[in-house]
């Protein structure tokens, strides 16, 4: 056993008193204890599996699995991770040829870019004397039930999955069509050995600190003794409500914008679509020693620059070309109303002098 990581409780009553714990072993097989609290003696645990995976395949069993997370969902979401920076995201659902056995079903699997294995000049007696079977570990946030922190020696990553609110709606929804094709979205929040960097610091220890005064934290303990703090920013854009309400009636729908009507998707979801980054800069923090080269410096400085050119200022250019088009459409559409309204008020005018004639008539 080389991990292991409680599932979701299946009730919220006192008198099921059991838990199901997920084991990881080294070459990505998974096992489940059924563990009894009601009884102090270890016969009242139960092993089963391993847990059939699907779709079946060789590259599934990694032989280097270190770690395994189980996110409190219903259906539950198991993330798996190796030693080398290869995620798999399996959700837990009763198997179809068998009503009475669970499986795993493969979502996606994901590659992280570990700084400390891009450098291959880097000697061995610059590595960090860290335990190497806690190279990579998995920690849940209590902050997002969706969302997860890899910590590795050199850094830390989150991962959010956008797949798991598509799950849960899936299984409790009477009827509809469940839709999965959806990318986990990876930030890259911390680096504490950047290419290039001779003095080799390393990563301690993490934990999410959660405060009602100074918000949710991730505080990071990093080997020259210094802690840092990073604050855990929502991954979930708001969206505003419009000050109308969001009430709709049948004469609503059939005085709809022209707009409306050309493009389907919100406006505000499209710029939302527009401005989401792929790729981010994470923090680094090196040691007060380390001597890095000018090369080095100028590889992280040209990488960095290209990110937020390419995330942030471009896609800032698109949104701002994207809004003035949006304006110019609804400028042109306020000038066509202001004329609409004449021409009405022109023959409301003309309707009601005919009126009067008409009353004089009679």
């Amino acid at each position: 056993m080389v991990s292991f990581s409680f599932a979701p409780s299946a009730s919220d009553s006192d008198e099921d008193s059991s838990v199901t714990v997920f084991v990881l072993e080294e070459h990505s097989d998974i096992y489940t204890v059924q563990i009894s609290l009601n009884h102090e003696t270890p016969s009242d645990s139960t092993l089963r599996g391993p847990l059939k995976v699907f779709p079946p395949d060789n590259e599934n069993y990694e032989l280097d699995a270190c770690s395994v997370l189980c996110l409190q969902t219903h259906p539950p979401v198991l993330a798996v991770a190796t030693s080398s920076g290869t995620l798999q995201h399996m959700a837990l659902l009763q198997d179809s040829g068998n009503d009475e056995e669970e499986c795993l079903y493969i979502l996606e699997s994901v590659e992280l870019e570990l700084p400390g294995t891009l450098d291959e000049e880097a000697s061995s007696t610059e590595s960090c004397s860290v335990d190497e079977g806690a190279a990579v570990r998995l920690l849940p946030d209590p902050t997002v039930r969706d969302r997860y922190f890899v910590r590795h020696s050199t850094g830390v990553h989150s991962v959010f999955l956008p797949a798991v609110q598509r799950l849960e709606h899936f299984v409790t929804a009477e009827d509809g069509d469940l839709d999965l094709e959806c990318e986990c979205v990876v930030e890259h929040m911390l680096c504490v050995q950047p290419r290039g960097a001779g003095d080799p610091t390393c990563l301690f220890g993490c934990v999410v600190i959660q405060d009602t005064l100074l918000a949710a934290c991730l505080l990071v303990f990093i080997s020259n003794a210094e802690f840092i703090s990073l604050p855990l920013r929502s991954v979930h854009r708001e969206v505003i409500p419009l000050l109308s309400g969001s009430s709709k009636t049948a004469a609503d729908d059939q005085c709809r914008s022209p707009l409306k009507q050309v493009h389907s998707q919100l406006f505000s979801k499209k710029i939302q679509g527009m401005l989401s980054r792929n790729v981010s800069n994470p923090m680094l923090r090196c040691g007060t020693s380390s001597n890095m080269s000018q090369k080095a410096l100028l590889e992280l400085l040209m990488k960095s620059t290209g990110v937020f050119r390419e995330e942030y200022i471009a896609k800032q250019g698109k949104a701002r070309a994207e809004l003035l088009h949006h304006m110019s459409l609804l400028q042109e559409q306020h000038s066509q109303h202001k004329t609409d309204i004449k021409d009405l008020e022109a023959s409301i005018s003309q309707l009601a002098s005919e009126g009067n004639k008409l009353k004089w008539q009679i």
